[in-house]
């Protein structure tokens, strides 16, 4: 039963029921008992009750009785005026809370790129198969922590540590240089990979090392690894290749569209695959989780059709 805590210069933290509140705002509201009772679906007799006991806990009399009609006091005026919608309010928090708790939330983290360029178009599939599953995608720029942090799946590459958690694999994803077409029509020229020793690289601090393990797959040598811009994520990265600011390290399987449109172009061909693997990363806890388990086979079915 719902208590609320009224303060008496006589007596502190007076519990009064939700019931009797309710009642005496009814009252009030219709003048009388008896509408009072019919809208709360008891007797006439009870609402009179739970008043005298309202009355009594206060020790403030909140009705003047008059045959067949009831009149407020100056107190019990004050008193309503205060309550005026405060049910109304209370009425939907429970009806919201209910709704709430007959649905699931899910909360999967990724790096900002994956979430944006890979999950959220997709989300919409997932939406329409389980609708009763409401999934929150919370990004990272770092480490995760399964035990302190409000995440129960972590979509990461293959180069992170998965020792004491479950991974399923989601996807092969290609490595492959990326730039504006204008950068390879312009000077210095940018037509083999030895020519990348003229120009700028974009790294992103997500993925440090990508470049380096290009350069090495490829036998390009001559070119420092290390060189150029570092900006916060592939996102801003691939961004700045598109502004021309240097050859970005791309990850194909995120940038379909910027291909397709012509805003993006990989300047070689005819190199071997670089590939990186990406996994669904979740804790012991929740292992047993149907919810986490609709979502693990529904997004490893939409993964190996990429």
């Amino acid at each position: 039963m719902m208590k609320f805590s009224f303060i008496r210069k006589s007596e502190m933290n007076k519990a009064v029921s939700y019931n009797l509140l309710k009642t005496f705002t009814l009252c009030a509201k219709h003048g009388e008992f008896l509408a009072a009772s019919r809208e709360l679906n008891i007797t006439p007799t009870a609402v009179s009750k739970n008043i005298r006991t309202l009355e009594e806990q206060l020790g403030i009399t909140l009705f003047q009785r008059m045959h067949r009609k009831v009149s407020l006091t100056a107190a019990g005026a004050f008193f309503a005026e205060r309550l005026e919608g405060g049910f109304e309010r209370i009425d939907a928090a429970i009806q919201a809370l209910l709704a709430r708790e007959n649905r699931e939330t899910l909360t999967i983290c990724a790096f900002p790129s994956l979430v944006m360029r890979w999950l959220i178009p997709r989300w919409s599939a997932f939406k329409d198969a389980h609708p009763n599953i409401d999934v929150r995608y919370s990004t990272t720029m770092g480490p995760f922590d399964f035990e302190h942090d409000d995440i129960d799946a972590v979509i990461l590459a293959e180069d992170r540590d998965f020792r004491g958690y479950g991974a399923e694999f989601l996807f092969e994803a290609e490595l492959v240089p990326v730039c504006s077409p204008a950068l390879v029509d312009g000077h210095p020229p940018l037509k083999t990979p030895g020519d990348l020793r003229q120009h700028n690289l974009l790294h992103a601090q997500t993925r440090p090392q990508d470049w380096a393990r290009w350069l090495a797959a490829a036998e390009v040598e001559g070119v420092d690894p290390h060189k150029g811009m570092t900006l916060e994520s592939t996102s801003i990265a691939y961004q700045g290749a598109i502004e021309g600011l240097g050859v970005a390290m791309g990850i194909r399987e995120l940038i379909p569209q910027d291909l397709a449109r012509g805003l993006l172009i990989t300047p070689f061909q005819d190199l071997p695959r670089v590939s990186i693997d990406y996994f669904l990363v979740t804790p012991e806890r929740m292992a047993g989780d149907s919810n986490l388990r609709q979502f693990r086979d529904w997004i490893v079915r939409d993964a190996h059709r990429v």
